[in-house]
């Protein structure tokens, strides 16, 4: 397990060399009928550390990126507050210790949006300038930049 972390920690340093800066606002997006209608920050960071798993009895299923995508990055600074590395890091020892289950990555905000319109408990990050052509979904929060 110990080389698995190392691997990841490598990974996680190599990529931050290739992150460039986020320029638009972030709009935090759930599904037309998730049960909310809006959180604030500290309940977006909740959800993606896995310490708040449902709405009432709706099961959460966070959307994150692909590792070392600039959205992601700067999502996981304004809002959870911590860096790609050691989120990376915080989930590998969640998984080992608790069994949790990290947000499902996608490679696109069309593909987020894609996992979060089929998902009654779905919730993602993405552009803000992603959000006009969005179908299904509704902003709860934004992150401006």
């Amino acid at each position: 397990m110990r080389k698995l972390a190392l691997v990841w920690a490598l990974v996680g340093v190599f990529a931050m060399g290739f992150g460039t800066a986020w320029a638009e606002d972030i709009v935090i997006v759930v599904n037309d009928n998730a049960p909310v209608q809006s959180l604030d920050a500290r309940e977006v960071k909740e959800i993606y550390l896995g310490e708040t798993g449902y709405w009432g009895d709706q099961r959460i299923t966070p959307v994150g990126y692909q590792d070392g995508t600039p959205i992601q990055g700067t999502f996981l600074d304004k809002v959870v507050n911590i860096s790609e590395n050691v989120y990376k890091t915080y989930w590998i020892k969640r998984i080992f210790r608790e069994g949790g289950v990290p947000p499902t990555k996608a490679g696109s905000s069309e593909e987020a949006l894609r996992m979060v319109s089929q998902s009654a408990g779905g919730i993602t990050y993405i552009p803000a300038s992603a959000l006009a052509s969005a179908g299904g979904v509704r902003e709860v929060f934004r992150v401006t930049n």
